[in-house]
This record gives C-alpha cells, sequence and structure tokens, in this order.
C-alpha cells in the first residue's frame, strides 16, 4: 500500500486494499488480471477511487468514474454496466467497513 497506510484506520487500510483487489480482478478494462507481473496495472487509479469511497451514497460517482477512466485515460470504448458493477463491489465493501452510515 506504498506510504499511504501510515496515516490510515485499520478500516481505511482495507478499503484502500479491496479497491485495490476489485480493480484487478474485478474491473479489468485491458484485460491484465491473469498476468502475476501486471499486478499493479491499476494502481494509481485506487487513491480516486478511495477517496470517493468513503463518502456517502457514492455509488454512481464511482461508477461515473471508472467509466470515465476506461474512456478517457485508458482510451476504450465506454462500458458504463460493467462500471456499474465494479462499483456496486467497491461501495459494498465500504459499507460493510463502516463509511456509509
Amino acid at each position: 500500500m506504498k506510504n499511504m497506510n501510515h496515516k490510515m484506520s485499520p478500516q481505511q487500510a482495507e478499503l484502500f486494499k479491496r479497491i485495490d483487489e476489485i480493480l484487478f480482478y474485478i474491473w479489468d478494462p485491458i484485460g491484465v488480471n491473469s498476468t502475476a507481473c501486471a499486478r499493479d496495472e491499476y494502481y494509481s487509479y485506487v487513491p480516486v477511487i478511495y477517496s470517493i469511497a468513503q463518502k456517502k451514497n457514492c455509488e454512481n460517482e464511482i461508477a461515473e468514474t471508472l467509466n470515465s477512466i476506461q474512456t478517457i485515460r485508458i482510451g476504450l470504448g465506454s462500458g458504463l454496466e460493467h462500471c456499474k458493477f465494479t462499483a456496486e463491489q467497491i461501495f459494498e465493501w465500504s459499507e460493510i467497513l463502516g463509511f456509509q452510515k
């Protein structure tokens, strides 16, 4: 988790870790999750998604941000439905870890 971990509560660190895993194993717009050497491919997107995931009712914003990353930064076509599914997974962890209370 690089140097962010020392400033985070255990719940924050867990959410950060889960987002990293979800982006790699579930979102994976370029299809690299079967390649171990690509494990950090989406790590640079984790902080922005993490900051959104701590907000109340953030599911749509997460989906829109992922879709924007996918289309603008990565240069792929829109995949809003898959981004919504990915956002649901992140939102669930946000709820489990107490960020949606």
